[in-house]
């Protein structure tokens, strides 16, 4: 039947296979675009997701930090200040960079899903225009919409939403009066 249970075998050829297309050690967030099993097989089967890599012989970097203890440091960062944690708190008292996060699960968003919070709670004003300020240091310059999109941690229609256009948000984060 088609509920037959899959090899072990079958499912660390398909992280070789993964390893193969992609170039590098799969993630758990390749997996689920890209395997042909799910990670809940890989953990159930192993133990863990880390588990599954070193049965395959494909352990993480010993510089690069598993899935699993990205996310436990946002669990962690949870715990001490009582919310969602946001990239601000990444930034303060993180043992990670926002960069490993989004490098790992796509966007900040997507770690903040796979870490069980809820992501549409949504960043606080501060932390919308921290970001902005952020990204301009990074830039050196004012960042434009697509500057947000292709660096940014939030998306260009929260500003929209919160400050009634992204010229407002900007205003604000560089203390301009509109006149």
């Amino acid at each position: 039947s088609r509920h037959q249970q899959v090899s072990d075998d079958a499912l660390l050829a398909d992280l070789h296979r993964l390893r193969e297309d992609l170039g590098r050690v799969p993630t758990a967030t390749d997996v689920v675009e890209a395997g042909n099993h799910g990670i809940a097989t890989y953990q159930r089967r192993f133990g863990s997701w880390s588990e599954a890599l070193e049965a395959a012989g494909l352990e993480t970097e010993p510089d690069r930090p598993s899935d699993d203890e990205l996310l436990a440091d946002l669990h962690r960062l949870h715990d001490e200040r009582d919310k969602v944690p946001s990239l601000l708190d990444v930034r303060d008292a993180g043992q990670y960079t926002e960069k490993q996060y989004r490098n790992r699960f796509g966007s900040w968003r997507e770690a903040l899903d796979a870490a069980g919070f809820d992501a549409d709670r949504g960043p606080t004003d501060e932390e919308l225009l921290a970001e902005l300020h952020r990204l301009s240091d990074d830039l050196e310059k004012r960042p434009s919409m697509n500057d947000m999109t292709d660096h940014g941690a939030y998306g260009c229609t929260t500003y929209q939403r919160r400050f009634g256009s992204w010229s407002a948000a900007t205003a604000k984060a560089f203390d301009e009066t509109e006149d």
